[in-house]
């Protein structure tokens, strides 16, 4: 999952078929038909009791239902006197990210994959909502026993994930890893930090180190 909107394409995506064979199925159009394995009006909030702590997570983003029947797919809007309904195109790129894992789970299309892999998740997110999507991710791979790749270059988000790991009791399950240029400029290496995970923050955080040093500079400046 690399891209919120993709879940625009799943009232617009068309599969392509020359002579019975399908054509240009990328990762992108696999998670499109998965998101559209559902046929029936999903409530993220009716599920099992050990899903108390995920779904609990998901109503304080997305308070009401995700329908998606055939070719539509509306977002019902919670204690609307009307039922309005939005296209899930028009929901906030934040809100698509947590509905695409809400979709996924209430589906039971995790069930059907061994990896999971997110690109930089947070960076369509409001750093609230960042703790919650690392959360979710947490309990996910904690109750349905799905495996979380997940890249991202904020050490915001990393220690929220290392942190709701520890709360949740799964620390010893999660890894973390560092990429590295080799001397091709075209490869990389990919070593375990698990045990050096406060390097990684060193090296995230020196951007931040960075900015300081340029507010001390004009600070000086000034006076």
């Amino acid at each position: 999952i690399d891209d919120p909107t993709v879940i625009d394409e799943i009232s617009e995506s068309i599969r392509i078929y020359l002579g019975g064979k399908k054509l240009s199925y990328n990762h992108k159009s696999y998670l499109i038909d998965l998101l559209k394995q559902t046929n029936s009006d999903e409530n993220v909030f009716s599920k099992k009791k050990n899903d108390e702590m995920i779904n609990a997570i998901l109503k304080e983003v997305i308070d009401g239902n995700i329908s998606i029947n055939g070719r539509k797919s509306f977002y019902e809007i919670p204690y609307s006197d009307r039922n309005k309904k939005l296209s899930l195109s028009n929901l906030s790129t934040g809100m698509k990210s947590f509905s695409i894992l809400s979709i996924l789970k209430n589906s039971g299309a995790f069930n059907t994959v061994e990896y999971v892999i997110l690109d930089e998740p947070e960076i369509h997110l409001h750093p609230e909502w960042q703790l919650k999507y690392a959360e979710l991710i947490v309990l996910l791979s904690k109750y349905l026993n799905i495996k979380f790749l997940v890249t991202s270059h904020s050490p915001y988000f990393i220690e929220a994930i290392e942190l709701f790991s520890m709360k949740h009791g799964i620390e010893g399950k999660v890894n973390y890893y560092k990429s590295k240029h080799t001397q091709n400029p075209n490869f990389y290496t990919i070593e375990d930090y698990t045990q050096r995970l406060s390097d990684i923050y060193d090296e995230l955080a020196e951007s931040m180190f960075d900015l300081q040093n340029l507010r001390d500079e004009l600070e000086l400046e000034e006076e």
